[in-house]
């Protein structure tokens, strides 16, 4: 069950750096693609959303599932911290341009994020759960 959440998120998050990430008010939308903000977006605090969907899915195979929760819903919180820009560069002259919408890879991304915090919540829950019923059985 864990590969399938993994694959799933890894194939969303992958098709996030083929589209759009803004609908900018001037300039060309295609200008910063997914892979492009992956790329060289580092210098924006959103960015930082990634490495810490990374870490999460290392801890979600390790079992350790509080931190991958702690991790993934950490970078929930930055991802949506994306809503906050206001401006982007609208070419490579250095200009910027206000954002007027999200595009599709924002939403591929946002939901790769969000999908990833709900199923190592699940794991979390579920493996508590699976403590709780442990215990009861040991003490009859």
């Amino acid at each position: 069950m864990k590969t399938l959440l993994l694959i799933s998120c890894g194939l969303i998050y992958v098709a996030s750096l083929f589209f759009p990430v803004f609908e900018p008010s001037e300039g060309d939308p295609t200008y910063i693609l997914g892979l492009i903000a992956l790329l060289f977006g580092w210098g924006n605090y959103p960015w930082f959303a990634n490495p810490l969907l990374f870490a999460s899915y290392i801890f979600l195979f390790k079992r350790r599932y509080s931190l991958a929760v702690l991790l993934s819903g950490s970078g929930v919180i930055l991802g949506l911290s994306t809503l906050l820009m206001v401006e982007i560069p609208r070419d490579g002259s250095g200009q910027k341009t206000s954002i007027d919408g999200y595009g599709l890879a924002f939403y591929l991304w946002m939901s790769s994020l969000l999908l990833t915090f709900l199923g190592t919540l699940i794991y979390l829950i579920a493996g508590k759960k699976n403590l709780v019923e442990q215990d009861a059985s040991s003490d009859r």
